[in-house]
């Protein structure tokens, strides 16, 4: 459509009515998109807000069903942690599930629109964007391997504070304040070090998202130019519609990057659930229970009793 455009603003014989009707489209296949787009995500976020309601009614009902065993190895506070941090990452990755698939098209097609516009000068920039694949499986197999770090961590320092506050008294009485002190301080350090490497990693896989459409941009604009430079020249045309194209590898780019963060944090969580979900739970038939007595009762008067 914008081609069309741009085709209209070169021809100076062009009818008025042609590239209003241009304009019109425009701006109503933009509305159009926006409508679509916002309502995906109203259904999702609906969607993810039941889920996370389901488990964590999930999670507090198998709480109460925990054995005695089960309970020393599951504390309070890595329970929280399940309630607060686990299934929110399932909430959060419900409303982006159909990006799994939308995303990896929207590049193909922005490449597809690249070659019908630049031709065999659009290569560089596949390059580029297959480079990408395994530069993002390298670097989510790290992350997860700090992700299940941080959260043991996590849970070692809820379960301390949790044990301290329990037993403060005692803490109090023989001044053991400070060396409880220093050992929450000692794990939290290396809690924020494996939160800092993550975050580290997570920000060179954004600024690779971010430079990917520039690179491809430049890669693409040169070889198209330094191949045949008395054929190949970049008219407003051509600049201004590879320019959009590139502009929409962008969106996609960067949500191919959110998406591997939140696999990656959603497969940590997944399994810490699991673990949890298959935990020892009471014997519900070491309890007898009378069976219920049927009929009516009569009434006794306690003056006569």
């Amino acid at each position: 459509m914008l081609n069309l455009l741009l085709d209209y603003v070169s021809d100076t014989n062009a009818p008025l009515w042609q590239g209003v009707a241009y304009a019109l489209l425009m701006f109503g296949a933009s509305q159009l998109r926006s409508f679509l787009i916002n309502y995906y995500f109203y259904i999702m976020f609906r969607i993810g807000a039941k889920l996370q309601s389901a488990m964590t009614a999930a999670v507090y009902r198998k709480t109460l069903k925990l054995s005695n065993v089960a309970r020393k190895e599951k504390t309070v506070g890595e329970i929280v942690n399940i309630m607060a941090i686990d299934i929110e990452r399932f909430q959060l990755i419900s409303s982006q599930i159909q990006q799994y698939w939308s995303s990896p098209f929207q590049v193909v097609l922005a490449l597809i629109f690249l070659f019908n516009t630049l031709g065999i000068a659009a290569l560089p920039g596949v390059i580029i964007t297959a480079l990408f694949i395994p530069y993002t499986i390298v670097t989510s197999n790290f992350m997860r391997r700090w992700m299940v770090t941080q959260m043991k961590l996590k849970d070692e320092r809820a379960k301390i504070c949790n044990e301290v506050l329990n037993g403060i008294k005692v803490v109090k009485l023989y001044a053991w304040e400070i060396p409880m002190m220093h050992l929450i301080e000692k794990i939290r350090k290396q809690e924020l070090f494996s939160i800092f490497k993550s975050s580290l990693l997570r920000m060179t896989v954004d600024v690779f998202n971010w430079s990917t459409p520039f690179l491809v941009a430049l890669c693409a604009f040169a070889t198209y130019t330094l191949t045949d430079p008395e054929k190949h020249k970049l008219t407003p045309q051509i600049a201004f519609v590879s320019l959009t194209l590139f502009n929409q590898l962008r969106s996609p780019m960067t949500m191919i990057g959110m998406l591997i963060n939140l696999t990656v944090e959603t497969t940590v969580s997944n399994r810490r659930l699991k673990e949890f979900f298959v935990a020892e739970e009471l014997d519900e038939h070491a309890i007898e229970r009378s069976p219920e007595t049927s009929g009516k009762y009569d009434l006794v008067d306690s003056h006569k009793a």
